[in-house]
């Protein structure tokens, strides 16, 4: 996901909700914990965000992601529903 700040001093949490193909949350990226990116100030500028989902972690099936841009943990400024979507095939045989 690639973010611009326009503002300095902003506390930006960018986060990735993925769904399963009956809509149902199946993982939730966001740092908010973490030292160096949970409450980090941005400066203005572009930003880049990557999940990576390991291998073997997601079952046969369709996958939605939405992306939100969060201010301050709990002002959402921005949303973009269906981001992306991916289909997983696993036919299970070497897990």
């Amino acid at each position: 996901m690639e973010f611009w700040c326009l503002k300095p001093g902003v506390q930006i949490n960018p986060n990735l909700h993925a769904y399963n193909a009956c809509s149902v949350p199946i993982l939730n990226a966001v740092d908010l914990e973490h030292k160096e990116w949970g409450k980090k100030k941005y400066s203005p500028g572009l930003y880049r965000m990557r999940c990576v989902i390991l291998g073997r972690l997601l079952n046969y099936g369709q996958y939605i992601v939405s992306a939100l841009i969060v201010q301050d943990i709990s002002l959402m400024v921005a949303r973009r529903k269906q981001a992306i979507t991916f289909h997983v095939d696993d036919d299970g045989f070497e897990r």
